[in-house]
């Protein structure tokens, strides 16, 4: 994912505005690590049994995901 920053509006208004610069970075770099499920992903269940692992990754269709959640 891509950060474009704020407007120009919100380094106009603030005063001490330098700081958005490390945010803008800092968020970007956060946004490296979401990963996009696909719509491919298995419809909803309404219940989802949870054994307490901690799964590595979403799986391909997002059927870890919910055990991530909780993980």
């Amino acid at each position: 994912m891509k950060f474009y920053g704020f407007a120009d509006e919100v380094r106009t208004y603030h005063q001490n505005a330098g700081f958005l610069s490390e945010l803008e970075l800092a968020f970007e770099k956060m946004l490296r690590d979401v990963y996009y499920l696909g719509p491919l992903r298995d419809s909803p269940k309404r219940e989802y049994t949870w054994a307490g692992g901690d799964p590595a990754d979403m799986g391909r269709r997002g059927e870890y995901a919910v055990a991530a959640i909780l993980a």
